[in-house]
């Protein structure tokens, strides 16, 4: 098993954890370090691939950039490419992480990898980029995995905000009158390196595959979620004096079509449940 990603926390816990997994066979990492030129990375990262000569095993790519748009298009597309056009002079899988941002706004409460995907900001154009270039041009070898907004108990990131805001704040009162119906598609470290080590015992030939590797947080149950990623909460989340049902997908999108695309998504993904299976 070879691994390419980012230094970072997130890394480092998969790549312990996928150690422990594959105890006993071959396993090496190389990690981009941060603020890095990206033309060095993607030379740095391929000549670390080559000094082996020939991969025994998958090649993994969990790196890539998500804040500066001046990156995004070399290292969520051409240096994963370039990592895919090593895996295939030594003939193994690679297997790489996508995002559930290539779909933009949903279409449907529930989402399928045949759901339309038409992402509005350049992050999820850049890894619907990479998706089409390799499902169009290879129909075996490839295992793509889709995460949710992945969250740790160093970095809770939204999670945390929305408990903070909503239920230990001296605002916490104002959300008794908002019924916040819809939730978060969240993914943990342990989650996507299950998935990984999943990927990779399968065949190379084996045809090239979407996996969604998500799990639905409603946001009613958030207090609960951090508890199970071991993080100290003082309370249950607040809980509405009434309740709906859900709301019309189309009339949230109706309604939010002039606000800015993240915080449309926003205000779908909270007021609507949305399911990606």
């Amino acid at each position: 098993m070879y691994i390419l990603g980012n230094e970072g926390s997130f890394a480092n816990k998969v790549i312990k954890e996928l150690k422990l997994k594959n105890s006993g066979k071959i396993f090496e990492y190389y990690l981009i370090k941060r603020n890095v030129d990206s033309a060095v990375a993607i030379k740095n990262s391929i000549n670390w691939i080559r000094n082996f000569k020939k991969l025994n095993s998958s090649i993994i790519f969990i790196g890539g950039e998500t804040r500066n748009e001046n990156k995004m298009y070399l290292m969520n597309v051409l240096l994963p490419y370039c990592i895919y056009m090593e895996s295939q002079k030594s003939n193994v899988r690679f297997i790489y992480l996508s995002s559930l941002s290539v779909f933009g706004l949903p279409s449907s409460k529930i989402m399928t990898f045949a759901s339309k995907m038409r992402p509005e900001d350049f992050y999820g154009k850049t890894k619907l980029m990479l998706d089409n270039i390799l499902f169009a041009n290879s129909l075996n070898g490839i295992s793509a995995i889709f995460p949710g907004s992945i969250v740790t108990k160093k970095r809770p990131n939204l999670i945390w905000k929305i408990y903070k805001y909503r239920d230990n704040s001296i605002i916490s009162f104002l959300f008794r009158f908002i019924p916040f119906v819809g939730g978060l598609s969240a993914t943990n470290p342990k989650m996507i390196t299950n998935e990984i080590y999943k990927q990779s015992l399968v065949k190379v030939d084996d045809p090239s595959k979407k996996i969604f590797c998500t799990e639905f947080v409603a946001l009613e149950s958030i207090s609960n979620y951090l508890k199970i990623l071991g993080i100290k909460v003082k309370n249950d989340s607040t809980k509405p004096i009434f309740k709906i049902k859900s709301f019309s997908l189309f009339f949230v999108k109706l309604i939010t079509t002039f606000l800015p695309y993240a915080l449309r998504r926003r205000i779908i993904f909270f007021t609507i449940p949305i399911y990606y299976k």
